[in-house]
């Protein structure tokens, strides 16, 4: 029973991890490139085939297409300073524009790797949690103080709402009560 259940499951996992492929991966960038060690530039053999560089898949800019998974197109520009990529340019001559690569619905681009972002579900349930929290603490000071009062007896109660009535006789008519 178990272990149609884990298959199941192993394979759905697999199948869950939609990386958005259009040509051949590598995790080795020099795999297509051809080193120009006269000018210590890399040329790019297939612009479009995607490229792994610290565990993010890239594409040069202009090859990248979403994915139900990873809908967002992010760019990262060549001309900014932090670019990681090095001298590089395509067979024809030409220097890339920067690189494009895909995040989820939930995260955000941020320079050349996608970040998690505080989703609203996230939000309210901590919401919850903190309601939550504040009931119980409300609830707890009302019992401790209501256990902290000394109970009264029903007796002492009791006493305490009757109050005594004298009635003196002045020598009128005899005390008949009213009828209604």
């Amino acid at each position: 029973m178990h272990l149609p259940l884990l298959s199941l499951l192993f394979v759905s996992a697999l199948l869950a991890f939609d990386v958005p492929l259009s040509g051949p991966v590598s995790n080795f960038i020099d795999d297509f490139y051809a080193n120009d060690s006269d000018m210590n530039v890399r040329i790019i053999r297939h612009p479009s085939a995607p490229f792994v560089h610290e565990g993010m898949l890239y594409y040069w800019k202009g090859y990248y297409k979403g994915t139900p998974s990873y809908p967002k197109k992010c760019t990262f520009l060549a001309d900014k300073i932090e670019w990681p990529f090095g001298n590089v340019t395509f067979t024809n001559g030409t220097s890339p524009s920067g690189v494009e690569f895909g995040c989820g619905r939930e995260t955000l681009c941020k320079q050349y790797h996608c970040e998690h972002t505080i989703s609203p579900g996230l939000f309210w349930v901590t919401l919850l949690v903190i309601s939550a929290i504040i009931s119980v603490a409300v609830y707890a000071r009302y019992w401790v103080v209501r256990r902290r009062q000394p109970r009264v007896d029903q007796d002492i109660e009791m006493n305490s709402i009757y109050v005594p009535v004298v009635v003196a006789d002045r020598g009128g008519p005899p005390y008949r009560p009213l009828r209604a």
